[in-house]
């Protein structure tokens, strides 16, 4: 299992969150160990969100290239990985892209956009918003890879994306379910009626009070085609 942790290693005093890795034996779990050099660096740069292929390529969200986060690959090789590449523009942007998530054959990228957390709250031209302060609320976008590349991201429709904030995608082992998470509820900006205190109440109270809530979607209602967008 790989998680980040914002724990030191026991050779630094750096405060960092960096992407662990932890096996699981015949007797339970073994003892975490943080990622070497070149993913896990001595310099605090975050890493996180990792997600692994079949033949362990490890994608993940860092900090290390622009002070904003984007999506990296590094390949393995004896004793620990290769130099992180960043992928390309068909992926990252001028914004944080992060949360990427893989699956085995690396043929299918899902990750998390967000815009920027100030005034001009400047997003992708695609993600959602509706009224109400305007913070950096995240969106699901996908990739296919074909012939080596990785098509240009698209953003997902279908009930996937709302006006609220989405993350965390994953595949189920078949491939057939998408997961993630949203913060979706009943209240929006500007309301479609009023509400008496009592609705009020019932709402906070509920699964629809805009906390996170995991949800699931067909992969073959998403309609991606067989090679996503050009």
């Amino acid at each position: 299992m790989y998680f980040a942790s914002l724990r030191s290693p026991a050779n630094s005093k750096v405060r960092a969150i960096r992407i662990w890795k932890v096996e699981k034996t015949d007797r339970g779990w073994g003892e975490p160990t943080p990622l070497p050099a070149p993913v896990n660096s001595a310099d605090g740069r975050g890493n996180w969100g990792a997600s692994v292929t079949g033949d362990g390529t490890l994608y993940f969200a860092s900090d290390r290239d622009s002070g904003r986060l984007q999506i990296f690959r590094a390949r393995p090789q004896a004793g620990g990985y290769a130099a992180p590449e960043k992928l390309g523009k068909e992926i990252n942007s001028e914004f944080n892209d992060f949360e990427p998530f893989v699956n085995a054959d690396e043929t299918m990228l899902f990750f998390v956009s967000a815009g920027e957390g100030g005034p001009p709250f400047r997003r992708r031209p695609d993600i959602l918003t509706e009224g109400g302060f305007p913070y950096p609320r995240g969106d699901i976008y996908f990739s296919r890879r074909v012939n080596g590349r990785w098509t240009q991201a698209q953003h997902l429709e279908h009930g996937v994306n709302t006006v609220a904030d989405e993350g965390a995608p994953a595949l189920t082992p078949d491939g057939k379910f998408l997961i993630f998470g949203s913060e979706r509820s009943s209240f929006v900006v500007p309301m479609p009626h009023p509400i008496s205190m009592w609705e009020f109440d019932r709402l906070v109270h509920s699964t629809e009070n805009g906390h996170w809530n995991i949800f699931s979607m067909p992969l073959a209602g998403l309609k991606l085609g067989a090679a996503g967008r050009p």
